[in-house]
């Protein structure tokens, strides 16, 4: 594997996989009414970024975000501050999930089945965890009125955002683990248009 630019082919499936992130985001996924949901857009995003590499990732994910507070933010636009720390910025940091994309693309090459999951799982766990950070950050601080009485802000964040996150997460991973086992080819790249990015 290379370390070549971005390609236009790479940006272009980044959008594409962020317009079907915003498509699927209209899929019903509230769970309860404490604002416990599964955001089935990390599906596609977390793929781009494990197909592509974490700078695609990242470039998907800001476009999801943009596209999400300009279609659906709504009231939940509160000021400057709060919009890009959980529009742009907790979606972009989903497409570190795109560390793992060399391991997990030389795994695939060499048919280790196994280790490939293990790397959708910790590419998946590193997008999420960054993606519901800065969501836990902005509900104690932008949030926080939200809480039950007698809640801490901060307890009543990480429970939201850390189940929220979670759901994501293993919704994501056994998704992409099947997609992985019977279609090992959505995770790769031809070598004549491989742009995974290297750190």
């Amino acid at each position: 594997m290379s370390n070549k630019s971005i390609s236009l082919g790479g940006l272009i499936e980044g959008a594409i996989m962020a317009a079907l992130a915003m498509a699927l985001s209209y899929i019903p996924h509230d769970i309860g009414g404490l604002g416990i949901q599964i955001q089935w857009g990390i599906l596609p995003l977390v793929l781009v970024a494990e197909r592509r590499g974490w700078k695609i990732g990242v470039v998907s994910g800001v476009i999801w975000g943009v596209l999400d507070a300009m279609l659906r933010g709504g009231s939940n636009l509160l000021n400057p501050v709060q919009i890009i720390m959980e529009y742009p910025v907790a979606f972009g940091v989903l497409g570190l999930a795109g560390l793992v994309a060399q391991p997990l693309a030389q795994a695939l090459k060499n048919r280790q089945l196994a280790t490939a999951i293990v790397y959708i799982f910790i590419g998946g766990f590193i997008g999420t965890l960054s993606k519901y950070f800065f969501h836990f950050v902005a509900g104690v601080f932008y949030w926080g009125s939200y809480a039950p009485k007698g809640w801490n802000v901060w307890l009543f964040s990480l429970y939201v955002n850390g189940i929220s996150g979670v759901l994501g997460l293993v919704y994501a991973a056994v998704v992409l683990a099947i997609l992985v086992s019977i279609a090992p080819q959505l995770f790769s790249v031809s070598d004549n248009n491989r742009h995974i990015e290297a750190m």
